[in-house]
């Protein structure tokens, strides 16, 4: 099928409209962080600013467009306290510049002169005259007074309960051994015992032998311990 001039024409005219419209869209700037704090300063919205800004410095303390834009909302109210104490609002004025120094601001070092964003403030309020109770419809807030005294010491708290008792400790070492005691005196002898039964009679004896024969007749002078023969 061909297609018509005109179809082909008005195709070609929606597709350029598209790729124009996808270049400016990766052309155009992403939003910064601090976009909507910038835009709230830019339309005098302080305060808001003043809280966007401290959200953004909360998360990340080192964010410059954050830092950058505490001070600009400084300078917004020291100019604004300005401008109220010009017109007799002292304490108005006197309000604003208190509640700055009492906001967590970045940059207190003193020997940053040329980001001291609470300088107008100190300055602000030196210049306005001591409030007095009849300009004050509300309870004035002069200057600091001098630190009180010490308070007197608390009582002391309750004991602690006891601890839970401890774990046995280790076995000592054995002991020595002891010396040897004293021998035990001797007994006594003891007593002779019965007389026992009397033995078997022994085996009779072998004759002895026949002596020798004698050279004459016995003439009766053999005893029986001289011839024991003869017994």
């Amino acid at each position: 099928m061909r297609l018509s001039p005109v179809l082909l024409s008005a195709m070609l005219a929606v597709a350029a409209v598209s790729i124009v419209a996808v270049f400016l869209h990766n052309a155009a700037p992403k939003p910064g962080p601090c976009d909507d704090a910038d835009g709230s300063a830019q339309r005098g919205l302080t305060a808001q600013a003043q809280r966007a800004y401290a959200g953004l410095l909360k998360d990340d303390p080192t964010r410059l467009c954050a830092v950058h834009g505490m001070r600009r909302v400084a300078a917004e109210l020291c100019r604004r306290a300005g401008v109220m104490h010009v017109w007799n609002a002292d304490e108005e004025a006197r309000r604003v510049y208190t509640a700055l120094l009492r906001s967590d601001l970045p940059d207190w070092d003193e020997g940053h002169r040329g980001a001291w964003n609470v300088r107008c403030a100190l300055n602000g309020l030196r210049a306005l005259p001591d409030p007095t109770p009849a300009s004050c419809d509300a309870p004035c807030v002069g200057p600091p007074g001098p630190a009180g005294a010490d308070g007197t010491d608390g009582t002391d708290g309750t004991d602690g309960t006891d601890g839970s008792d401890g774990t046995d400790g280790t076995d000592g070492t054995d002991g020595t051994d002891g010396t040897d005691g004293t021998d035990g005196t001797d007994g006594t002898d003891g007593t002779v015992g019965a007389r026992g039964p009397r033995g078997y009679r022994g085996p009779r004896g072998y004759q002895g032998r026949r002596g020798p024969r004698g050279d004459g007749a016995y003439d009766g002078s053999c005893t029986k311990a001289s011839c024991p023969w003869q017994g």
